[in-house]
């Protein structure tokens, strides 16, 4: 594994072991030094004063600035459908779209991390070791995990540089999803949140609900933003494939007596429990003590005490079944009853 003829390295570049490395087509700056069993192909730059620790892989396409750290075993990638052979030939380089990255200056990528196409590892960042890096890293950010994401530790004091590692997070959340989300949503994942707190397989929930007490949540459910799940007095109960909407608040106490008589009265509290496949409508209130049975329908901006059989369409304040759940297959009908 030599270092080509057609390698351009500057003053001072230190390499370990020239006879354990394979290097072609590249160029490596002033100071810099490269360990063992490396590879760095044809179109890199490497800038200055960094560190391409042993057993490294640095494919065509990366630029790499200068004092950046490289750890042991990192691996790059440049093609984003890598294929072997095409109509049963072997890909040559006109089949195939060469996808750039970059990792700024000061940047530190740690032991064992992958770093996949096209994105950019900003200055400053740190990439913790084993980590899969998917998307681009803010500068001065810490990443970690699979697929990374953003530490908490990475966020820098200065409010200048906070606001440019949140418009970087911005912009690739627009760029991927065409969202804009709180600041609480864009730092932390609604299915590692689930999982955290203990929810069931596939649930996530937004940073933005607020979660209090003795809450059991099934799997495949949906918590959205600005909601209330308060099992604060008594068990909270959420079954399978329940969506509970933007604003809805789920209660197990309320304070309306002890307010009312100025503290002589004592509080209100009482288990709730929302069967499965259940859906909470957007700025509904679920009272303490409520009991909804499964395949029920809370409409939007409803006030839901008492209990209510399976496959109830809910409605109004105070809330009152005013129809039924029908669902055959993968039909639904809300069907009113009585009088509208």
């Amino acid at each position: 594994m030599p270092v080509a003829s057609d390698v351009v390295l500057g003053a001072g570049v230190v390499i370990l072991h020239p006879d354990q490395v394979n290097l072609y087509g590249c160029t490596i700056g002033d100071d810099t030094r490269v360990g063992p069993f490396v590879e760095v192909q044809r179109g890199v730059t490497i800038g200055r004063a960094c560190k391409i620790s042993s057993h490294a892989f640095i494919c065509s396409g990366v630029t790499i600035e200068d004092e950046v750290f490289v750890g042991h075993g990192v691996l790059f990638t440049n093609d984003r459908h890598p294929r072997a052979t095409i109509d049963g030939r072997l890909q040559t380089e006109s089949d195939w779209e060469l996808i750039r990255t970059r990792v700024e200056r000061g940047a530190s990528i740690g032991s064992g991390a992958i770093v996949l196409h096209g994105v950019t590892i900003g200055e400053g960042a740190l990439v913790g070791a084993g980590a899969v890096v998917t998307r681009d890293v803010p500068a001065g950010a810490v990443v970690a995990g699979v697929p990374a994401r953003l530490h908490s530790g990475g966020v820098r004091v200065g409010v200048p540089e906070l606001r440019e590692q949140l418009s970087g997070l911005r912009s690739t959340l627009q760029a991927e999803f065409q969202r804009h989300v709180p600041l609480g949503t864009l730092l932390n994942d609604r299915w590692t949140l689930a999982a955290e707190r203990g929810f069931g397989e596939g649930t996530l929930v937004y940073d933005e609900c607020l979660i209090l007490g003795d809450v059991q949540v099934g799997a495949h459910c949906w918590i959205g933003p600005f909601t209330v799940l308060d099992g604060s007095r008594a068990p909270l109960r959420i079954g399978d494939y329940t969506q509970i909407s933007s604003g809805a608040q789920i209660y197990t106490h309320n304070t309306i007596a002890q307010c009312l008589t100025g503290g002589r009265a004592t509080s209100v509290a009482a288990a709730t429990t929302i069967g499965r496949c259940c859906y909470i409508a957007p700025q509904a209130i679920v009272a303490a003590g409520t009991v909804l049975g499964e395949h029920c329908v809370v409409a939007a901006g409803s006030l839901v005490e008492g209990e209510f059989p399976p496959l109830s369409f809910i409605a109004g304040t105070p809330a009152t079944r005013v129809g039924r759940v029908e669902i055959d297959d993968d039909t639904v009908r809300l069907v009113r009853e009585g009088p509208s």
